[in-house]
C-alpha cells in the first residue's frame, strides 16, 4: 500500500477552500510572490491616487490589510466626503467577522 508523502496536513485558503499542504519552499515562494503582487498594488493604487488628485471629485485607493481587499473611495475635493465607497464600511466588517469566524473554526478543529 503506498503512502501519501508530505505532513499529510491540509489547511484553509482565505477563501474557506481546504487546500493540499505545501512545502517549506512552496510556502516561501508563495509569500514572496504575495508579497511582490502586493507591492506592485500598492505603487499602482498611489500612481492612480496622483493622477486623480487634480480632480473636483478625487477616486482614492487604499489597501485594507485586515480583509487583504482594496477600497475605493470617491472623495469630493471640496468637502473631503467620502461619496461612495467600494466596498462599504458593512461589507468589510462582514469579511472581518468571516475570517474571524474561519480562523476560530480553524484554531477548534487543530485542538480536536
Amino acid at each position: 500500500m503506498a503512502r501519501a508523502s508530505g505532513s499529510g496536513h491540509a489547511s484553509i485558503r482565505r477563501d474557506g477552500a481546504v487546500s493540499p499542504a505545501l512545502s517549506a519552499e512552496q510556502a516561501a515562494a508563495h509569500d514572496a510572490a504575495d508579497r511582490a503582487a502586493t507591492e506592485h498594488l500598492r505603487r499602482a493604487m498611489a500612481e492612480a491616487n496622483r493622477r486623480l488628485a487634480q480632480k473636483a471629485s478625487e477616486l482614492t485607493f487604499e489597501f485594507d490589510e485586515g480583509t487583504q481587499r482594496v477600497i475605493v473611495k470617491l472623495i469630493d475635493t471640496r468637502t473631503r466626503e467620502v461619496l461612495r465607497q467600494i466596498p462599504s464600511e458593512e461589507a468589510l466588517a462582514i469579511a472581518r467577522a468571516l475570517q474571524d469566524d474561519v480562523a476560530a473554526g480553524a484554531l477548534l478543529r487543530a485542538d480536536a
